[in-house]
């Protein structure tokens, strides 16, 4: 149960360091400037400790990929629950700055995002198993199917 919440609170920290140290205005994770990649890597560090004998470049790396993926979640939040409803998101979110979402709204509504949209909900139609692990995925929730196995265990 340990790894669950470290796990879920890693993710949490992922997700709000990069809605505030990344602009919305990047198309993907690897058109980050290293600079604010390295920012968000060391408020990491100076947040969680990780064991002596860890390699460090693997643990950069899948920071980088949990933030990569934050961001592009919190983009998609932004668009469907803000932008195609023709609302702001100042309100709820106040570290969006009003010239990063001009630029990100600009962004989102070119021929090329909308196509690529379009590409993905068609795709999305085929999956017939969706998953609904969250970012901790199988194995923040291994723990907790092994107890609840137990608990019916000895419930009979």
């Amino acid at each position: 149960m340990i790894t669950q919440v470290v796990l879920g609170k890693f993710s949490n920290q992922c997700s709000v360091l990069v809605r505030e140290i990344v602009p919305i205005t990047y198309e993907n994770w690897k058109d980050v400037p290293e600079d604010s990649k390295e920012h968000v890597w060391k408020e990491m560090l100076r947040q969680f400790m990780y064991p002596e004998n860890a390699n460090i470049k693997k643990c950069r790396g899948h920071v980088m990929f949990v933030v990569g993926k934050a961001l592009r979640n919190f983009m998609y939040k932004l668009d469907k629950e803000f932008l195609q409803k023709g609302r702001t998101p100042f309100l709820k979110y106040t570290f969006v700055e009003n010239d990063y979402w001009e630029a990100f709204a600009r962004q989102r509504q070119t021929p090329e995002p909308q196509a690529k949209s379009e590409q993905f909900i068609e795709l999305a139609k085929r999956n017939q198993h969706h998953h609904h692990m969250g970012m901790t995925g199988y194995a923040g929730k291994k723990l907790g199917w092994r107890a609840e196995e137990r608990a019916q265990a000895e419930a009979g």
